[in-house]
């Protein structure tokens, strides 16, 4: 499991400055990949994918099922495929998570995220050699400043989006 992003949420006493916070993966090869959100506080090595442990929350690649927290899967939106881009989004205002896929939305997959707790973060989980993904996010209103390729080469800024391939 990787942290892939800088914070998507910082903690906050209350919903003052809510927003929706969304970012995307491209999936580039694999077919087992886990894509979400994790706690600050969590700890990596605990987490052998993005959903199986507590304060990761994530959506199967290869089931299309949701899983929270450690628990089991939960029937959710469709399995996704190399050549897909999936949105992530975190409405920290009704503290929930959606996923789309191709931009169709697949629903609130995790209501009462614990935002006032924790700060969260995009995450990823590859599981088989060979898998890649390419984080593409903009996790504030407004255009990004930067452009990051990990893996590879510090690229000149862009004026729509970062890349980081995993």
């Amino acid at each position: 499991t990787a942290v892939v992003a800088a914070c998507v949420h910082k903690r906050t006493s209350d919903s003052e400055g809510g927003t929706v916070r969304r970012w995307s993966f491209c999936i580039n090869r694999g077919a087992n990949a886990y894509i979400g959100v994790v706690r600050g506080d969590l700890n990596l090595d605990a987490c052998s994918f993005v959903g199986g442990t507590f304060g990761s929350w994530g959506w199967s690649q290869a089931s299309g099922d949701f899983r929270a927290e450690g628990a089991g899967e939960v029937a959710y939106g469709q399995t996704f495929s190399p050549g897909d881009r999936i949105d992530v989004e975190v409405d920290t205002v009704k503290c929930n998570l959606r996923f789309f896929k191709n931009g169709v939305d697949q629903g609130v997959a995790a209501e009462g995220l614990p935002l006032h707790e924790c700060d969260l973060y995009a995450a990823v989980s590859l599981v088989a050699a060979g898998d890649a993904v390419t984080l593409l996010y903009d996790t504030k209103p407004g255009p990004p400043t930067s452009r990051i390729t990990v893996g590879g080469k510090l690229e000149a800024p862009d004026h729509d989006l970062s890349l980081i391939h995993i």
